[in-house]
């Protein structure tokens, strides 16, 4: 850290969140070449109410062009060998999403909460070893809940929270004429949204059955606007667009920093989500964009998933069939022909969205872990 990738903004959030709510918090994290501690303040646009600690080591991530993944096993194992040796203060809770990190400090006699995005396909059994000691769990689904429980967890020691949003950055008092003005965007089109990495872990997000949609609904009043993909997945897209017939319809724009990215969504008429039917999207996913979308009050179509379901509906969101552009282009063309409904699903999902910010998420995760008793799931 810092980082592009959301995990490292969702670790920062739920550090200055915890800080708000009144907690004493310290970020350890290892070294990494070059950079200091103030960076990441600035890099993450959050408050300075908690300290970072750094744990000296060789950054083996700078390796990783001759090592590959085996820098980053590295740079693993001696951040946590360094961990054994560490004294936190006497009475401190531990929050990682390591379960070896947790597991660690439990054996130190800690109590320890383990944040879970996952359930790993291979090393299943050194994971639930890791789980024994655990004294509360976190997961960001209802469907990694079940999972967990059934793998062993008992129930009453987990708790489903979602990911947040910060409504200071997102929900900024900007007409959308004014937010296409500022981002050079045109005023007479029908703009659809889509912000975030355009591909994760190589796998893509729906842009390719966005570009198909767009060629199915044939609509030159339509402009598709990506905002924050790598260079090779923006070439790559640009190629699919061109190949489709749809080039002059879209325009797809670098990562850009938090406050310009809310501009973005204030821009749109239409925000997308479609993401593939693949177990990742479907069990393990909780987007941040989905929260930003939701704090923007426009209309948002995304893909019917498990995880999408945990948070939307039919009276805060479009859900299309996933991994079906034709799907897609349906609910499209269904939302531009309903303004009455384009509205009132924005409203909703607006008014819903109020409890999903990050400082009444660790609020109720401070709740749940200082509760022995708490049955809560």
């Amino acid at each position: 850290m810092p980082t592009r990738k959301a995990y490292g903004y969702q670790i920062s959030k739920m550090c200055e969140a915890f800080a708000l709510n009144g907690l004493e918090v310290e970020l350890w994290m290892p070294e990494k070449e070059g950079q200091g501690v103030e960076e990441l303040f600035s890099y993450y646009g959050v408050k300075k109410n908690f300290r970072i600690k750094v744990i000296k080591g060789t950054d083996y991530l700078k390796y990783y062009p001759f090592l590959g993944k085996l820098s980053f096993w590295l740079k693993s194992i001696i951040f946590l060998f360094k961990l054994a040796f560490a004294k936190p203060e006497f009475g401190s809770v531990i929050f990682s999403r390591n379960p070896e990190i947790a597991w660690l400090f439990s054996l130190k006699g800690f109590k320890t909460v383990y944040e879970a995005h996952n359930w790993p396909k291979s090393k299943n059994f050194l994971h639930k070893f890791f789980l024994k000691k655990i004294d509360r769990l976190i997961v960001i689904t209802g469907n990694l809940k079940e999972l967990y429980v059934k793998n062993g967890i008992l129930p009453e020691k987990i708790i489903v929270q979602p990911d947040a949003v910060d409504m200071e950055i997102f929900d900024i008092k900007m007409e959308k004429d004014a937010a296409r003005e500022k981002l050079s965007l045109p005023k007479d089109k029908t703009i659809l949204v889509y912000t975030g990495r355009f591909k994760t872990m190589g796998m893509e997000k729906g842009i390719s059955d966005i570009l198909k949609a767009l060629a199915i609904l044939k609509n030159k009043d339509l402009l598709f606007v990506a905002v924050g993909g790598l260079a090779e997945d923006k070439l790559f897209y640009e190629e699919l667009a061109r190949k489709l017939g749809v080039a002059e319809n879209v325009i797809f724009f670098p990562y850009c920093e938090q406050k310009k990215l809310a501009v973005y969504q204030k821009s749109a008429d239409i925000f997308l989500m479609p993401f593939p039917n693949k177990e990742h999207y479907a069990h393990y996913m909780s987007p941040l964009k989905l929260f930003e979308y939701m704090a923007a009050e426009r209309p948002i179509i995304a893909s019917d998933l498990p995880s999408i379901r945990d948070v939307l509906n039919e009276k805060n969101a479009i859900l299309v069939e996933p991994s079906r552009p034709e799907s897609l282009a349906e609910g499209i063309s269904r939302t531009l022909k309903n303004p009455e409904l384009a509205g009132s699903i924005a409203r909703n999902a607006y008014e819903d969205v109020k409890k999903y910010t990050w400082v009444k998420r660790a609020r109720r995760i401070i709740e749940f872990v200082n509760n022995r008793d708490n049955k809560n799931s």
